[in-house]
């Protein structure tokens, strides 16, 4: 983290050091303009100083001051649940997530919440059905933090030691973040659905048309990763 040092203030009785006034002798033989050009020079690291703690305050107060902080990654509790609910109509217009032609009410479902600083930036929710583990919804409030890989990695381990098959997924077409994000952690496509998210609006009318940049919403991706050869 970035260090900003202050500088102590006459007005609140600290002393200040320079090479010309060690102390009051020294200080009355030193020239007058040797005195002006000090109290401006102190003068003005008082202005940058405040200036650079009233940014550092401003950013970290945004969350953009960078920490060391990983995400850490622990079960939906109880105490989550409204949270849960919050995050699932904030990102999915409803606590609905319907794909493949199947409406999952996903609120009350098992999961995991991701923490940085103790903040909860990051949700997955989960189903197990069959010895197939599908993450039925995920989202992440701080990107480029590695919370979404840090969520997608306790799925895998969790899916391993419940021997699951498979960890799978589905997400639309017009999701290009995710769909290259899928890869990278490891995942495969499983196959493209071509129209399915109409039989999915049927069965929750809120899925809009096209997204915020105006890609139609038509199709459904299904991802996933083989725990067993």
């Amino acid at each position: 983290m970035r260090t900003v040092r202050t500088v102590p203030s006459a007005e609140h009785g600290a002393e200040r050091w320079s090479p010309c006034a060690p102390n009051a002798t020294t200080w009355a033989r030193c020239p007058w303009s040797a005195h002006r050009r000090l109290r401006s020079s102190l003068s003005a690291a008082d202005a940058r100083v405040a200036v650079g703690w009233r940014n550092f305050e401003r950013r970290r107060n945004d969350g953009g001051v960078s920490t060391d902080s990983t995400p850490l990654v622990r079960q939906v509790a109880h105490g989550d649940r409204d949270w849960v609910a919050v995050t699932l109509r904030r990102e999915w217009t409803s606590t609905f997530v319907a794909r493949l032609g199947e409406l999952v009410e996903a609120a009350g479902l098992p999961g995991y919440v991701a923490t940085l600083d103790g903040r909860r930036v990051g949700l997955a929710l989960v189903d197990v059905r069959d010895r197939e583990f599908e993450v039925v919804a995920i989202s992440t409030t701080e990107p480029r933090r590695g919370v979404g890989a840090a969520l997608m990695e306790r799925c895998f381990a969790d899916a391993r030691a419940m021997r699951c098959r498979r960890v799978w997924l589905v997400t639309t077409n017009n999701n290009v973040a995710a769909i290259g994000f899928y890869q990278r952690v490891g995942m495969d496509l499983r196959a493209l659905h071509r129209h399915a998210v109409r039989a999915s609006r049927e069965l929750k009318p809120t899925i809009p048309e096209r997204d915020a940049a105006g890609i139609p919403i038509d199709h459904e991706i299904e991802f996933e990763l083989l725990l067993e050869a």
